[in-house]
């Protein structure tokens, strides 16, 4: 199995023994298991404009570190003092948090950018682009507070996020919006936005560098079914063809007395009521099936 997720053996067309034991004990689900459940480990960066009020920036790491942790979410960022308000405002500061990620590299799934005010949309673009970590952004913009928009109170993270998503655009950075444009970073909206965001991480670190494995060729009368492997390709994903006849050929060629294939009958059978109309031979087909897949 490679390390970054499934992957079909070299030979697809032989139904090997060993491998479908190996599949009956849980290896490989325990494998997929391991991928998917291992928790995600996010980038936190909070950005700042140095001609806006800097206060904010520290209730923000506050924030946005809590609802990591309650989430089970593993927050990788600098000590708040590595920067001017523990925030990103400047190329050097850039430099710095890109270092440090790209140190990370193996561990971070993901980046949550905020804004606590308006931020440093060069800056910011720069981070992204020095760290060159491809994983999925966040970006986050803080709402304003009504009673507290004159010049040294004010966010305006609502038009930064603006800036820094053209910059984005720009650069070719693609990223995820909150379902709000700006949004409190200590509600429950943005825990449900970060918790969604954490699983999309989750499972493009899983489909990144797969191998799956294509039985055959789709049926002539569905061409919904039709899909791109050069799409998939240009994801880090590999499509293995296997043409049907020989995997009915490898099912065909299980023993019916083989260890492997009563204990799948077995399992089968636990899953649920079988009707009364379903023989046994029909349960051997469907349990070779399975193994010769596998």
């Amino acid at each position: 199995m490679g390390s970054d997720g499934l992957q079909l053996d070299q030979a697809p067309n032989q139904c090997e023994r060993k491998r479908n034991q190996s599949i009956i004990n849980g290896e490989r689900e325990g494998y997929v298991s391991r991928i998917f459940d291992r928790p995600v480990s996010l980038g936190i960066v909070i950005a700042s404009r140095a001609f806006f009020s800097p206060a904010p920036c520290a209730d923000a790491r506050r924030d946005i570190l809590a609802q990591c942790d309650a989430l089970g979410v593993t927050a990788v960022t600098l000590p708040f003092d590595a920067t001017a308000n523990g925030a990103v405002q400047s190329i050097e500061d850039a430099r710095l948090y890109a270092e440090h990620f790209r140190a990370n590299r193996d561990r971070i799934d993901g980046l949550v950018i905020s804004l606590p005010n308006f931020g440093d949309e060069i800056a910011i673009a720069e981070l992204i682009s020095r760290a060159n970590l491809n994983v999925p952004i966040l970006l986050q913009a803080c709402n304003d507070e009504i009673d507290q928009v004159e010049v040294h109170s004010r966010r305006d993270a609502f038009c930064g996020k603006i800036s820094i998503s053209n910059n984005f655009w720009q650069y070719g950075i693609a990223f995820s919006e909150t379902s709000e444009h700006s949004i409190d970073l200590d509600s429950a909206a943005f825990r449900r936005d970060l918790d969604k965001f954490a699983r999309t991480c989750r499972t493009v670190r899983g489909l990144r560098g797969a191998r799956i494995g294509a039985i055959g060729a789709r049926t002539g009368p569905f061409q919904t079914m039709r899909y791109s492997e050069k799409l998939l390709q240009s994801s880090g994903i590999t499509v293995i063809t296997v043409d049907l006849s020989e995997m009915m050929q490898a099912a065909g060629a299980i023993a019916d007395n083989a260890p492997e294939l009563t204990e799948k009958m077995d399992r089968i059978r636990a899953y649920g009521t079988i009707p009364v109309h379903i023989t046994e031979k029909q349960i051997a087909t469907q349990a070779k099936w399975t193994l010769a897949v596998n």
